[in-house]
C-alpha cells in the first residue's frame, strides 16, 4: 500500500497501479475488508487521474459496497469513518473531474453531487468520537461523560449495532453537549480565559495505565509550579519565556511563534501571536511532547490525519464554489481551511481571530510544519481565485480581506507554495506555471505592477525559471533518483577503494539540480541565481500551450474582448545571455476544405480493417487549436494498414494519391503552425551562429546607438536574437520596437496578423514615435549590413516541450527543418546528464571530449526480429555484414543478449516493429550503468504515452535514464520502405563522415599551429626538457584531443538531408526525432577509428 501511494504521489501511475492491484488481490484472497476498501479507493483515485472514468467508478463503488456490507468487521470506529470519508471524497472528485465532458446542465448537477459528497464526508470527520483532550480540550470534560456513557451502552452490542447507534444519535449527542455547556456557562465566566493545557487527569485512559516516557519524565523533572496557575504548562509558559524543555526543535518552534508575535500584516495593522487569539496547533504539538503521555501522542496522530483529510475536503468544496462563481462561499472555505491549519481546537469558534491575522499566518513559513503540502494547496487556490477577480475588483462588492490582496503578496504566497510542494510533482507544476504567467504579465504590460525586488534577477529571469520548472516535473524526480542511486553505489565503491577527488556525488551536492526547489523561501533567490550560472552554453527553448482554465484566467487578467482558446509560452535562455520570454495568443489552425476525392476512392478499393488507431496522448489542448493533426495521424495509420483488394496499377495510383495528399496536408499544417502561432517571433527558435565575430561588432554598435541617440532601454539579448535571425525576423516595425522597449517579456495581442502578435497596448506619443522611427531605421540598417554575410552553421538548440505539445513535430517547422534540433523532457534532465558526464570524467580521471564519441562501426544491429519484414532484412543484412557489424537478423533475441549489446557497443541499431520494448523491457534498460546510442526505426518508437496527470511513458525516456548519448526514434507510424530509406541515408552519412575524419580538422590544425608557434617563441625554459623523447600520458592526451574536436558535424546534423530521401518527406520524413542525453555543449559525433 505505502509503496503504491509513494509511486502515485511522484507521478508513476503505472507502477502505482501494479502494486495496488497486487495488494488488492492479496487482501481479497485473505478476506480483509479494511484493506480491500483501502486498495480499491486508492485504485479509484489512480484511474481517475488517468482519466479512466469507468474503472474509477467501478473501484470506488466497490469500496463503498464493502463498507456497507461489513459493518460488524471494523473494530475501530475512527478507521471506518476515515475510510468512508476518503471514499466519499474520491467519488466527489470523480464527479467533478468529468464535468467538462458533459452538457452544461449535467455539469451543474455533477457539481452539486460532488459538493454533497464532500459535506457528507466532512460531517463524518466532525463526529464526537474525534473529540478528546488533544483535539477539543475545553469540551472534553463535558463530553467525556456522554461519550463514556455511549461506549458503555454500546459495549454489550456488536460492532455493527454500535456504529449504527453512534451515527444515529450523533445529533442528540451534540444537543446534549450544548446543554451541558450552557449549564456551566456561569461557572466558566469566573475562570481565567487563558488557554488550558493538557492535564494528565483529563485523558480518556487514566495516568496509572499510561506509559511514562523519557520525555515525560524530563518534563516532570523540569516542571515549575507557580501560585497563579499550577496547570499552566503549555502555551502560557511558552509565551512567558520559561524554558521547559532542552529540545532544540521545541525552541525553534517557540522562536518562530515569537517572530509571528510582532509581525506586520500586509494590511497595515500590528498583530500579536495567533496564540493570543486562538489556541494554536503548533503549541498543541509542543504540549503533547511535554506531557509525555502515549495517549496524547495517539490522539495527536489521529488529529493529524483527520485535519489532513478535512483540509482536502474543504479544498475540493472551494473548487466547486469557485467554478460556480460563488466567490463569497469560496472565501469562507479558504478561511475555514486556514483556521484548521493553525487552530488548536478545530471544533471551536475561531471568529474572534481577525481574518487579516489568519491570512498573515497562512503566508508565514514555519519550520517543521506537518501541513506544508496542505498549506501550499490553500495558498495556490487562494492566489488563483484572487487573480480571477483581480481585474474586476471595482465592479464587485468586497466581501472580505481576500479582495484587497496586492499582486506582490500573491506572488510571495505562490513562492512559499512553490517551496512547500517541491516533492509533489502535480502541484509543483501548477504553482510554477502560475508564477511564470504572473511574472510575464508583470514585466510586459502596464496593467500590472513590477515584481522584481532584487538586482541580480530580473522579472524575465523569474518568468523563465518558473516556466522551465513547470516542464517535465514528474520526470525530474526519476532522473534525480536514478542519478542519486548511482552516486550512492559509487560512494560504496569509493569507500572500499581509493577516494575519488572532487566527486559531485558527495553529501548533499546531489540535490543541486536546478529543477528542485530549496528547503526555505529565504534561499530561493540564491538558488535561482545558481541555476542560471550553471546552465550549459547551448541554447534551450521551452514551449508550453496554456489552454482551458489557464487561457480563461489570462483572458480575465488581460480584459480581452474576444476569448482566446490557448496561449503559447516560449522561453529562451542559455549561460551566455539573458533569457527572453514570450506569451503569444494561439490562433486555431483550420484546414481548408478540399474537393479531392482520393480518400473516398481509396476507401472503396481497399480492404476494410477492424483495427483502429490508438491516440497515445488521449486529449490535450493541441486537439482544440490544431485538430487536423490528429486527423492526419489517424488517416496515416489507416492508409498504412490497408492495401488495395486488387493489386492493379490504378489501385496503386489511388493509394499513392491518398498517401501523398496526407503528406501535403502535414506540410501545410507545419507552415500554418509557424505562421499563425509564431509569426515574426519564429527567430526565437533559431540557434546562434557558430562564427559571429562580425555579428558581435554590429550588435555592440547598435546597442550604443539605440541608447545614446534614441534614449531607449534595450534588451541586448533579445536584440541579438533579432539580428541573428535577420533573414526571417524583420517583418514589422511594431514588433521590433516591442523587442527593444520591453524587459525581455512580451505578451502578444489577439489577432490573425503578425503585427497583432508584436505587443500589448503599445500607445506612444509623437515624441516617442519619432524616437521609434529612428530606432527602426538603425535596426534596419544593421540588418541590411548583416544580410548576405556567411556566418557558417548555426549552433544546435534543445527544445524542452510540455507533455501536451510533445507529439507535434516541432523540428520540421520550416525555420527548423534544416537546423540541428534536439529535444529533452526537462531542463532538470539536461542538468542530470551534465552531472553524470562530469562524474564520469572525475571517475575516469581524465579529460574527455565535450561531445560523446560514437563509432558507427562499433554497433550491434537487431534486424527484423519478428520475421515479417523481409524487404527490410534484404535491404540491410548484407550491408551490415559488409561493415563487419555484430548483430542478429530474422529472429528474436533474449533480454540478456540485448543488455550485453547495449553495454558493450557504441551504437544499437533496431529495424523492426515498435520500439523493441517487446524484447527488452523498459525497466531493464533503466538499470544499465551505461548505454549505447540508439537508432530505433520502428513505428512510434519515439512516441510518449500520456497517462492523465501522471508521468509520460515511452522507450526513449528509459534510454535517457540509462545514459544513452543520443536516441533517434519515430513519433508516429511509418511504412517500412520509406523509413528504410531514411535509416540508410543516416548510416551512409555517418560512415562517410567517419572516413573523412582520417584527413583531420582544418580548424584544429590551425589552432595547433598557433600553439606550436607560441611555444617556439616562448621556449626559453629548462634545457633538460629537450632531452625528453617519450611523451607523458598527459601529453598524449593533449596531442590526441584534437581528434575529438567540436568542429565536425554531429549525428543530428545528418537528419535534415535524410528526411528528403523519403518519398513522403513529411508523412515519413518528419516522424524521426532526436533525444540527446549528453548535453555538455554538444552531442554524438563520429569517432576516429
Amino acid at each position: 500500500m505505502q509503496v503504491g501511494i509513494i509511486h502515485e504521489r511522484i507521478g508513476n501511475g503505472a507502477e502505482a497501479e501494479t502494486f495496488l492491484i497486487w495488494g488488492q488481490n492479496i487482501s481479497c484472497s485473505l478476506n480483509l475488508p479494511l484493506f480491500m476498501v483501502a486498495f480499491s479507493s486508492v485504485l479509484g483515485k489512480v484511474y481517475r487521474r488517468k482519466r479512466h472514468w469507468d474503472l474509477a467508478e467501478e473501484e470506488l463503488q466497490s469500496a463503498k459496497k464493502i463498507l456497507t456490507n461489513t459493518n460488524g468487521t471494523f473494530s475501530c470506529m475512527k478507521c471506518r469513518l476515515m475510510l468512508e470519508a476518503t471514499v466519499d471524497q474520491y467519488l466527489g472528485d470523480l464527479s467533478r473531474s468529468t464535468y467538462d465532458s458533459t452538457a452544461e446542465d449535467i455539469s451543474l448537477e455533477r457539481f452539486s453531487h460532488a459538493e454533497n459528497l464532500y459535506k457528507l464526508a466532512l460531517d463524518k470527520l466532525n463526529f464526537s468520537v474525534w473529540k478528546n483532550c488533544v483535539s477539543c480540550p475545553e469540551k472534553e470534560n463535558a463530553e467525556s461523560m456522554i461519550h463514556k456513557t455511549t461506549l458503555a451502552k454500546d459495549g454489550e452490542r456488536g460492532a455493527s449495532d454500535k456504529f449504527a447507534h453512534f451515527v444515529g444519535t450523533e445529533q442528540d449527542t451534540r444537543k446534549s453537549t450544548r446543554a451541558v455547556q450552557k449549564a456551566k456557562a456561569e461557572a466558566k465566566k469566573s475562570r481565567n480565559n487563558a488557554p488550558r493545557p493538557l492535564l494528565k487527569e483529563e485523558c480518556l485512559i487514566s495516568e496509572n495505565n499510561s506509559r511514562i516516557t523519557r520525555s515525560r519524565y524530563r518534563a516532570n523533572q523540569n516542571q515549575l509550579v507557580s501560585t497563579s496557575g499550577e496547570a499552566q504548562v503549555g502555551v502560557s509558559r511558552c509565551l512567558k519565556g520559561d524554558n521547559v524543555s532542552d529540545c532544540s526543535d521545541m525552541l525553534c518552534h517557540w522562536e518562530l511563534l515569537q517572530e509571528t508575535k510582532t509581525s506586520m500584516v500586509g494590511f497595515g495593522c500590528q498583530v500579536k501571536c495567533i496564540c493570543d487569539k486562538m489556541r494554536c496547533w503548533q503549541c498543541l504539538v509542543m504540549e503533547v511532547i511535554e506531557s509525555g503521555l502515549v495517549n496524547n501522542y495517539i490522539h495527536l496522530k489521529w488529529e493529524y490525519f483527520r485535519r489532513r483529510l478535512s483540509l482536502r475536503l474543504l479544498t475540493c468544496m472551494g473548487k466547486c464554489f469557485g467554478n460556480r462563481g460563488q466567490i463569497h462561499d469560496t472565501h469562507k472555505v479558504f478561511f475555514q481551511s486556514i483556521s484548521l491549519l493553525v487552530s488548536r481546537n478545530a471544533f471551536g469558534d475561531t471568529h474572534s481571530v481577525p481574518l487579516a491575522s489568519l491570512l498573515d499566518f497562512a503566508g508565514k513559513e514555519i519550520s517543521g510544519d506537518a501541513f506544508n503540502v496542505e498549506r501550499a494547496v490553500i495558498l495556490y487556490n487562494m492566489c488563483w481565485f484572487s487573480l480571477k477577480s483581480y481585474r474586476s475588483k471595482d465592479t464587485r462588492t468586497t466581501c472580505c480581506d481576500l479582495f484587497n490582496i496586492n499582486l506582490s503578496k500573491l506572488v510571495s504566497w505562490l513562492m512559499l507554495a512553490f517551496v512547500h510542494c517541491r516533492e509533489v510533482p502535480i502541484l509543483f507544476q501548477k504553482v510554477s506555471k502560475l508564477l511564470a504567467m504572473v511574472y510575464v504579465l508583470s514585466a510586459s504590460t502596464e496593467l500590472f505592477p513590477s515584481l522584481s525586488s532584487c538586482k541580480a534577477l530580473s522579472e524575465t529571469n523569474w518568468a523563465s525559471y518558473f516556466h522551465q520548472a513547470s516542464l517535465g516535473t514528474h520526470l525530474n524526480y526519476q532522473f534525480f533518483s536514478n542519478m542519486t542511486g548511482r552516486c550512492k553505489d559509487q560512494q560504496l565503491v569509493d569507500a572500499e577503494g581509493a577516494y575519488v577527488a572532487g566527486s559531485t556525488c558527495r553529501g548533499g551536492e546531489t540535490t543541486n539540480l536546478p529543477r528542485l526547489a530549496p528547503d526555505s523561501i529565504e534561499d530561493l533567490e540564491e538558488f535561482v541565481s545558481k541555476f542560471f550560472l550553471g546552465l550549459p552554453g547551448m541554447t534551450m527553448v521551452c514551449i508550453s500551450l496554456l489552454g482551458g482554465a489557464y487561457a480563461s484566467l489570462l483572458n480575465d487578467l488581460l480584459l480581452y474582448p474576444t476569448c482566446v482558446g490557448a496561449w503559447m509560452l516560449v522561453s529562451r535562455f542559455n549561460s551566455k545571455s539573458q533569457p527572453v520570454v514570450l506569451l503569444l495568443p494561439v490562433d486555431p489552425v483550420i484546414e481548408e476544405s478540399s474537393d479531392d476525392d482520393a480518400d473516398s476512392g481509396c476507401a472503396k478499393i481497399c480492404k476494410s480493417t477492424s483495427e483502429h488507431w490508438h491516440c497515445p496522448w488521449g486529449s490535450t489542448v493541441v486537439d482544440d487549436v490544431a485538430p487536423v493533426f490528429k486527423q492526419i495521424l489517424e488517416d496515416n495509420y489507416l492508409s498504412s494498414s490497408v492495401f488495395p483488394i486488387e493489386d492493379t496499377k490504378r489501385n496503386r495510383t489511388l493509394w499513392w494519391m491518398w498517401r501523398k495528399k496526407l503528406d501535403r496536408r502535414l506540410g501545410q499544417l507545419l507552415r500554418n503552425l509557424e505562421d499563425l502561432w509564431l509569426g515574426p517571433w519564429r527567430c526565437m527558435l533559431l540557434g546562434e551562429w557558430s562564427d559571429c565575430k562580425h555579428l558581435e561588432l554590429v550588435h555592440k554598435k547598435l546597442v550604443q546607438d539605440l541608447k545614446s541617440r534614441c534614449k531607449l532601454e534595450v534588451h541586448e539579448s533579445l536584440l541579438k536574437v533579432i539580428l541573428g535571425g535577420f533573414n526571417c525576423a524583420f517583418e514589422g516595425e511594431a514588433c521590433i520596437l516591442q523587442l527593444c522597449l520591453r524587459r525581455g517579456c512580451f505578451v502578444g495581442r489577439v489577432g490573425h496578423c503578425d503585427e497583432a502578435k508584436c505587443g500589448t497596448f503599445c500607445k506612444a506619443s509623437n515624441g516617442v514615435c519619432k524616437q521609434s522611427e529612428l530606432a527602426f531605421k538603425l535596426i534596419q540598417d544593421a540588418v541590411n549590413e548583416l544580410e548576405g554575410e556567411d556566418f557558417g552553421n548555426r549552433e544546435p538548440i534543445i527544445l524542452v516541450l510540455d507533455s501536451e505539445v510533445q507529439m507535434l513535430p516541432w523540428e520540421n517547422l520550416p525555420i527548423l527543418r534544416n537546423q540541428e534540433v534536439y529535444r529533452m523532457p526537462s531542463v532538470g534532465s539536461i542538468s542530470a546528464a551534465l552531472d553524470r558526464s562530469h562524474h564520469h570524467q572525475e571517475h575516469v580521471g581524465k579529460i574527455v571530449a565535450s561531445f560523446p564519441m560514437i563509432d558507427p562501426l562499433d554497433a550491434f544491429y537487431l534486424l527484423n526480429p519478428s520475421g515479417d519484414l523481409s524487404s527490410t532484412q534484404v535491404e540491410f543484412e548484407r550491408w551490415f555484414r559488409d561493415q563487419n557489424l555484430e548483430g542478429k537478423a530474422g529472429s528474436a533475441p533474449t533480454a540478456e543478449e540485448l543488455v550485453v549489446a547495449l553495454k558493450s557497443h557504441d551504437l544499437f541499431i533496431y529495424f523492426g516493429h515498435g520500439s523493441g520494448a517487446q524484447y527488452i523491457p523498459r525497466h531493464e534498460i533503466q538499470k544499465l550503468e551505461n548505454c549505447a546510442a540508439t537508432l530505433l526505426m520502428g513505428c512510434s518508437s519515439g512516441s510518449l504515452t500520456l497517462n492523465g496527470s501522471y508521468i509520460p511513458q515511452g522507450t526513449p525516456l528509459s534510454y535517457l535514464l540509462a545514459g544513452s548519448p543520443i536516441i533517434v526514434a519515430n513519433l508516429w507510424e511509418v511504412t517500412d520502405k520509406d523509413i528504410d530509406r531514411f535509416g540508410k541515408a543516416v548510416l551512409d552519412a555517418w560512415l562517410r563522415e567517419r572516413s573523412s575524419c582520417m584527413i583531420g580538422c582544418p580548424k584544429c590544425d590551425s589552432v595547433a599551429e598557433e600553439f606550436k608557434a607560441m611555444t617556439v617563441r616562448g621556449g626559453k625554459g629548462n634545457a633538460r626538457r629537450k632531452a625528453q623523447t617519450k611523451k607523458s600520458p598527459e601529453a598524449c592526451e593533449t596531442s590526441s584531443f584534437k581528434d575529438f574536436c567540436d568542429h565536425r558535424p554531429k549525428i543530428g546534423s545528418f537528419m535534415s538531408q535524410a528526411r528528403e530521401a523519403c518519398t513522403l518527406p513529411f508523412l515519413i520524413g518528419a516522424s524521426p526525432l532526436r533525444f540527446p542525453a549528453k548535453a555538455a555543449g554538444g552531442f554524438g559525433k563520429i569517432a576516429l577509428p
